[in-house]
């Protein structure tokens, strides 16, 4: 049985023992970052529990050097604090306060707000307008109309007052060109019918546009923006400057447009397009799955549903208020990424 001494005192450990290991077993404390005791770490990834070989001179990873391996170790020499403080002001000299700040885990869209407020503190606008577009298919509008729960967990409202998110979002989405950075990518040749223009159908669109994928919204109302319209307050003009983005994209837009049970189904789309993302709302639904033969759960649709039409396999998709109620912009924008996500992810890899 290998005998070994740390910090001067004897310690006897079976063969195989690694130095942390034996440390523990004499009561000994030696900091970790990424060992667990169930799941052991070969990698010596953080070089935090680094032991200086009293006979080498050498520091060494305690957690996968073996008890066999040295005679004489100390866990707490000035080597080994010099060694353990240089390793960690490493890992933390890029390291900004939280590993997800709170406002951005609050933001359902998920919107790197530190990252923005970075870039706009440093005038980069163009660099703030890419960062808005890669969680943002709506901007305009979710600055002027959004509940802004990023801002009720922001750090500052214990200082002072939080920070202006929303603003500076708006900020991002006027000054740096918002809805070209980055541009989309190149088209793909593939088509994508969506029913229903409302905030879900918009973002869905706005995601898959930004892919390099052609989209055509078909809206039963005289104009999109859906369930936005009865709210008080509403920000038309935001609105129609995300149109204008979605349109210089390429969406294109059928409004007082009814799928009509008997005349629209699901083989006739399936000529037309390469994927069917339904996006009504809670109330039509229904409708759309009795025009088109799909099932309901609830009255909801489900989020993917397969069918075998003309011979293959077609795609029909459902997000917002048609799979659940959905009360936010910002949650229907979210949920628009998410579905344009997996309706890629189809379209390129067939499944």
């Amino acid at each position: 049985m290998p005998r070994l001494l740390i910090d001067a005192q004897p310690v006897d450990v079976p063969p195989g023992t690694t130095l942390l290991e034996a440390a523990r077993q004499a009561g000994l404390a030696i900091p970790t970052l990424c060992h667990l005791a169930e799941k052991p770490n070969r990698q010596a990834g953080c070089g935090i529990c680094v032991v200086e070989d009293l006979d080498t001179g050498r520091l060494l990873p305690a957690c996968v050097t073996r008890a066999d391996e040295v005679a004489r170790i100390a866990t707490g020499s000035p080597r080994v604090h010099e060694a353990r403080r240089q390793t960690l002001a490493l890992l933390l000299g890029d390291h900004r306060a939280d590993c997800e700040a709170p406002c951005q885990l609050a933001c359902p869209s998920r919107l790197d707000i530190p990252r923005l407020m970075r870039a706009l503190a440093a005038g980069d606008f163009h660099r703030a307008a890419g960062i808005v577009d890669d969680a943002l298919a709506l901007p305009h509008l979710l600055a002027a109309f959004c509940a802004a729960p990023c801002e009720k967990r922001c750090h500052r409202r214990d200082l002072d007052a939080p920070l202006a998110i929303q603003a500076a979002t708006g900020l991002a989405a006027t000054l740096g060109a918002v809805g070209a950075h980055p541009p989309p990518a190149p088209p793909g040749g593939r088509r994508v019918t969506l029913v229903g223009a409302g905030p879900a159908g918009l973002a869905t669109a706005g995601f898959l546009l930004r892919r390099g994928h052609a989209c055509h919204l078909v809206e039963r109302a005289p104009r999109a923006g859906g369930a936005l319209w009865s709210v008080p307050g509403f920000p038309a003009a935001a609105l129609e400057r995300d149109l204008d983005t979605l349109r210089r994209l390429g969406a294109t837009f059928a409004f007082n447009t009814l799928l009509e049970e008997g005349h629209d189904t699901l083989d006739s789309l399936a000529r037309i397009c390469d994927a069917l993302v339904i996006c009504c709302g809670e109330e039509e639904a229904p409708a759309c799955a009795r025009a088109l033969g799909l099932p309901l759960t609830h009255n909801h649709l489900a989020p993917l549903m397969v069918r075998q039409v003309n011979g293959r396999p077609f795609p029909v998709f459902a997000a917002g208020a048609a799979t659940h109620p959905v009360r936010m912009a910002v949650i229907a924008n979210a949920q628009g990424r998410l579905t344009a996500e997996k309706v890629d992810a189809w379209l390129r890899e067939g499944a």
